[in-house]
């Protein structure tokens, strides 16, 4: 066999371990988002462990006054229950570090996969974490339960930009 065979086999391997290192976990994230996006809301539903592990008076006691908007509703301890007030906070802080994941994975990848400057990865994967939260949100439109909000898509939007900004920082060094 000559060098030239055993420079393609070991060029192959190479391309399998990237793969494996970076695309990889890139596609399992975005099944996951899917995945998690799929299930009704009943049952992601935490209302009920929250209501058993948070009393609902220490809830009213520390947030009487809190009030705000969010969409087209209006996010307060009044209008959702003390656990569902809760709950909106749960929610919105997953959507923020499961985006942060994928913009951090997306950026890596690229950064893998391409000769582009830091300035284009990010730019890029951005862009690739912004279409996804909207198609995401577009998905959640046929699932029970769930609703499609646009400042939805800000908020991932914005958790995938936190995780680029932390990527950048360990790849400039």
């Amino acid at each position: 066999m000559s060098a030239w065979a055993n420079e393609g086999v070991w060029t192959d391997k190479m391309k399998i371990t990237r793969f494996i290192r970076f695309a990889l976990p890139t596609f399992l994230w975005f099944g996951l988002i899917f995945a998690l996006s799929s299930q009704t809301h009943q049952t992601q539903d935490l209302r009920p462990w929250i209501h058993k592990e948070i009393p609902d008076q220490t809830v009213k006691n520390v947030f009487a006054g809190t009030s705000f908007h969010y969409g087209h509703s209006q996010i307060s301890v009044k209008s959702s229950s003390p656990s569902g007030f809760i709950e909106f906070f749960i929610r919105k802080t997953a959507h923020i570090f499961v985006y942060f994941v994928l913009g951090l994975l997306i950026a890596r990848t690229l950064k893998a996969y391409t000769n582009w400057s830091i300035y284009h990865v990010s730019l890029a994967a951005v862009s690739v974490s912004a279409l996804y939260a909207a198609s995401d949100e577009f998905h959640q439109r046929f699932i029970q339960g769930r609703t499609a909000l646009p400042i939805d898509v800000l908020v991932d939007t914005a958790g995938a930009m936190l995780g680029i900004v932390c990527f950048l920082a360990v790849a400039r060094k």
